[in-house]
């Protein structure tokens, strides 16, 4: 499901097309900074929490529109939310617009693994772009399989 955000207003469903792998987004209205989607656990997508190509090239482009911010929620199988994955861009990135080096870093995403894309992601904060994993209680994000994963108990640790 897609959402989005008016400023001082709660979030709003977006009219979108969904499929099991993506989501799509209606062009967002006058004043709307921030565009939030869903990333299914059941989908299997093969970088779960990673922002895909679509969802990089989409805040690109849509910065010419006023949008800042992007939200890729990470959904479990049950439909709960397990953390949150936060794309914001920053003053460098409006002082500079997109550029060449976005379409580079662009490239070099698409066919990128796992790793190669974890390390382009902390690339990004050179061109203006802040990437954030941020966790549900109960959750951490695992680098190695690139998605959130519930925090497991010791059996000695106290509740």
């Amino acid at each position: 499901m897609n959402w989005y955000k008016e400023p001082r207003k709660d979030l709003n469903k977006a009219a979108d097309i969904r499929a099991r792998d993506w989501s799509a987004s209606r062009a967002p209205r006058e004043g709307e900074r921030m565009l939030i989607h869903t990333h299914p656990k059941r989908s299997q997508k093969a970088f779960g929490a990673l922002p895909g190509l679509a969802d990089m090239d989409d805040l690109f482009r849509r910065s010419m529109e006023g949008i800042t911010t992007q939200v890729i929620s990470r959904i479990d199988e049950k439909g709960r939310e397990i953390g949150r994955t936060v794309l914001k861009l920053n003053r460098k990135f409006f002082e500079t617009g997109p550029t060449k080096a976005h379409g580079t870093w662009l490239k070099k995403y698409k066919g990128a693994n796992l790793e190669e894309r974890l390390k382009l992601l902390r690339e990004l904060k050179s061109l203006g772009v802040s990437v954030r994993f941020v966790p549900m209680p109960g959750y951490r994000f695992n680098e190695k399989i690139a998605d959130f994963e519930p925090v497991r108990r010791h059996k000695n640790t106290k509740k």
